[in-house]
């Protein structure tokens, strides 16, 4: 399989000959599966996902179409020919090469889904420059496997309810009598069995499974094949979510640990970053949130001050803080009237009260530009947070990424009354390769009382 390695925006052109060879490293497409994505993009079936991933542009340099990644990173194959590694399009101080560029890739997801880092710091990827993004997860995900299978998948007990031609476990009367009121020679029951088919077990056979398909390393589809037959027991997870939900933790679960994060990662199953559409054929992530999921992993790991608490986003579904309500009954087929949920990606809390609000944007600034390329909108959000959540610090934060004409953090204030309480916004240049906020030394800065 030819693997094309590109960044967020990339463009991709039509080649003249129909298959490209695996060891072009251009960014072309054979004719073949150039016209069969483009089909894709273009046809009259809806392909969502597709249509999410890439958009269609005129080419530069012939007189037909070229296809453009959006803003979307991970590994999309085309065919079993074709295949498609997105990086995110990071500005460095020097050129990152392809390997520090995949090695950035892992450190975020690794952060965000609570991967083992050590495993991944191992990972020789000066060895595996020509290597996809995807061969590096299917790896540490089959390695893991294959421990896990060394010592055994757990079994639990299941209840079990079936037609059965003898009596097995307990006769449920009403169903029996409904069932088999002149069929004198079934009996339905209800069971356990001890049994290996577990919402756990199932997630992985479906991990195992996806990989196996996609991937083009022989050594990882023998390894997938060895550990297939341990899962002779389990079915196929059916739904991906509702395993996901069932999935127990505890010490005698620890072997499975690491695992839960790995099919959340290959089944495009984690509760902020899955969009909810799954696809057989590809693990994406779509940047906006990928950056914002790490800023949070990121500033939870660097900011530690005693008697505070920090909250990301997925924890605030409890305590969820609405903008506005509906009155006078104007929508009376409503039962809750609040409308308008305001989310922010990190809170800063001291006991009860609000301290510091940060939310992250996955835009480029431009520091020539009078307004710095801040869209309106991302103002009007810091201004309702606000007033909803009234900072006590009197602090907001925008993290932007750090690029090459944003450099430096600036602020400004929200102009106010003398009677009414100023709100400063921090605009705060995110360095992922260093993963610094820049110019902040101290956040106990930002969180100070005295203003």
């Amino acid at each position: 399989m030819r693997a094309i390695t590109l960044t967020e925006y990339q463009t991709l052109e039509k080649a003249e000959a129909q298959v490209l060879d695996d060891e072009d490293q251009s960014k072309r497409l054979g004719a073949e599966c150039f016209d069969q994505l483009l089909e894709k993009l273009t046809g009259n079936v809806n392909n969502a996902l597709e249509q999410r991933f890439f958009k269609v542009i005129p080419s530069k340099t012939t007189r037909g179409f070229a296809i453009q990644a959006n803003n979307y990173v991970g590994f999309y194959k085309i065919s079993d020919r074709s295949a498609l590694e997105i990086l995110p399009k990071v500005y460095s101080e020097t050129d990152l090469s392809l390997e520090e560029q995949r090695r950035l890739l892992l450190k975020m997801l690794a952060a965000i889904y609570h991967l083992n880092v050590t495993n991944i710091e191992n990972v020789n990827l000066g060895q595996m420059a020509n290597v996809p993004l995807l061969e590096i997860f299917i790896t540490l995900f089959l390695n893991q496997v294959e421990y896990l299978c060394n010592r055994g998948l757990r079994a639990d007990y299941q209840d079990i309810e079936e037609n059965e031609p003898f009596l097995r476990g307990r006769l449920l009367i009403k169903d029996n009598l409904r069932l088999n009121m002149f069929n004198h020679a079934r009996f339905y029951c209800k069971y356990q069995i001890f049994s290996e088919n577990r919402p756990e077990n199932r997630l992985l056979l479906s991990a195992l499974l996806k990989v196996s398909a996609l991937s083009s390393s022989q050594e990882n589809i023998r390894l997938s094949a060895k550990l297939l037959p341990n899962f002779s027991q389990v079915a196929e997870s059916t739904n991906f979510y509702h395993d996901m939900q069932q999935w127990q933790r505890g010490p005698e679960m620890a072997a499975y640990q690491q695992l839960e994060s790995w099919c959340q990662l290959l089944l495009n199953c984690h509760p902020t970053l899955s969009s909810g559409e799954l696809s057989a054929n590809s693990i994406m992530f779509p940047m906006e949130r990928l950056f914002e999921a790490y800023v949070q992993a990121t500033f939870k790991r660097t900011f530690n001050v005693d008697a505070h608490r920090v909250f990301d986003n997925s924890e605030l579904t409890n305590t969820t803080t609405y903008l506005a309500s509906w009155q006078n009954n104007e929508r009376p087929l409503d039962e809750n009237c609040d409308v308008f949920v305001l989310k922010p990606d990190i809170l800063v809390k001291n006991e009860e009260q609000t301290v510091m609000i940060l939310d992250a944007k996955w835009k480029l600034l431009d520091e020539n530009e009078r307004r710095l390329n801040i869209k309106e909108s991302d103002v009007y959000q810091m201004l309702a947070y606000a007033y909803a959540f009234k900072p006590i610090s009197g602090n907001l934060c925008l993290i932007f990424p750090k690029f090459e004409r944003f450099q430096q953090p600036v602020m400004f204030k929200f102009n106010n009354s003398a009677d009414q309480p100023e709100y400063r916004v921090r605009v705060i240049p995110f360095d992922l390769a260093t993963d610094e906020f820049i110019g902040i030394t101290d956040w106990r800065e930002l969180v100070a009382l005295d203003h």
